[in-house]
């Protein structure tokens, strides 16, 4: 029996279980919370095509936008460009192997922030510079590294194409 409509309510609630861990802030420690859904995200991208995983992240950025309360748009631009960046650049990074997955996860963290101080300097018109901002990337980038290896040797069977 084939469903694939089966594995997107399997994916749906998986995805409603990781907002919701997400935007409650459970994971929190100080101040560092990691980014769940942009690791699911990188690994979503990996095993679907790029409109899917592009218009999946825009449409769940908007709904973590709304339930957050932070820059509308912010976590929608951002999960839809890491599925454009996994799309571009999977080649080149062998995203689909464990070391290239992990050193995947620093480059979008990485970029996360970049896109956030862009933000910041659109709409607040000043640069946020402060070595706080560093040690909080460090932080998420460890934790969202933590959270990486659990996520690619558990979930990807959710995401697998059914060839």
């Amino acid at each position: 029996m084939n469903r694939p409509w089966l594995r997107w309510v399997w994916f749906g609630v998986f995805l409603f279980v990781v907002i919701s861990l997400q935007c409650s802030h459970v994971f929190q420690i100080y101040q560092v919370l990691p980014d769940l859904l942009l690791v699911v995200f990188a690994l979503f991208a990996i095993f679907q095509d790029r409109f899917t995983a592009e218009m999946v992240g825009f449409v769940v950025g908007l709904l973590v936008d709304t339930l957050t309360g932070g820059w509308f748009g912010f976590h929608a631009f951002l999960y839809t460009f890491v599925a454009w960046f996994v799309g571009v650049y999977q080649k080149k990074f062998f995203v689909d192997t464990f070391r290239g997955f992990l050193f995947f996860v620093f480059w979008i963290t990485a970029l996360k922030y970049l896109i956030f101080f862009l933000f910041s300097f659109i709409i607040k018109g000043q640069w946020l510079g402060s070595s706080g901002y560093f040690l909080t990337w460090f932080g998420e980038w460890l934790y969202n590294t933590l959270w990486a290896v659990l996520f690619f040797f558990v979930v990807p069977p959710l995401f697998f194409r059914e060839e």
